[in-house]
């Protein structure tokens, strides 16, 4: 069976565990596979840009779909790339009151830099999620180019409904060689083939 969009995927989950009265569930196992990608799972066509304006605060929204930064630079002249680090280190560098060029930031539920920056563009380059399927919204880039990753994700997560099923084994080693696949591909498309030169004005002490 082709696992071209949304029934498709049901149906062959169906067929898979070979059961006809799990149609109002099914839809949950796939859910389900798609919250364990948006832990496990990054692929370039997750990589998003968002551009948006600092205010007079230290902290920034993040976009609604943010699953993990890659990159973030503060556009004045020359680009200024800010330093992720973590909640605990920033809270030792931020001097109440200092404001400036930051050199440092930190996400929790929003993105907090080292000091108040000064009005400018803020660039976010981060891994968003992607979009569910759905009646709606049958197909997707991830199932379009790895249909097994999508089956094997949710064979898996129907295992706390339907019980244990010798087969989990042979899915739960199928998902792991897609997903390290999927992994491999994403990082050597990441590889240039040959030095990349910017004038950055990075952190300063």
């Amino acid at each position: 069976m082709a696992l071209e969009n949304y029934d498709d995927l049901k149906a062959s989950i169906a067929d898979w565990l070979d059961r006809d009265d799990l149609t109002t569930v099914i839809p949950d196992f796939i859910l389900m596979a798609e919250n364990r990608f948006d832990r496990e799972v990054r692929i370039r066509d997750m990589i998003r840009r968002s551009t948006t304006t600092t205010s007079d605060s230290k902290l920034l929204a993040l976009p609604a779909d943010y699953l993990e930064m890659k990159r973030l630079m503060l556009n004045y002249d020359p680009v200024r790339v800010v330093r992720q680090t973590s909640a605990d280190q920033l809270a030792m560098r931020f001097a109440n009151g200092s404001s400036g060029k930051p050199n440092y930031f930190a996400v929790h539920e929003c993105i907090e830099f080292d000091r108040v920056p000064t009005l400018v563009d803020a660039e976010i380059i981060y891994y968003a999620r992607l979009t569910n399927l759905s009646d709606v919204n049958p197909t997707n880039v991830l199932l379009n180019n790895n249909p097994d990753l999508y089956l094997f994700a949710s064979l898996l997560a129907a295992e706390a409904y339907t019980g244990n099923d010798p087969r989990i084994p042979i899915w739960s080693q199928a998902y792991a060689q897609a997903a390290a696949q999927v992994t491999k591909n994403h990082r050597l498309g990441q590889i240039t083939s040959g030095p990349v030169q910017s004038t950055v004005d990075g952190p300063t002490p």
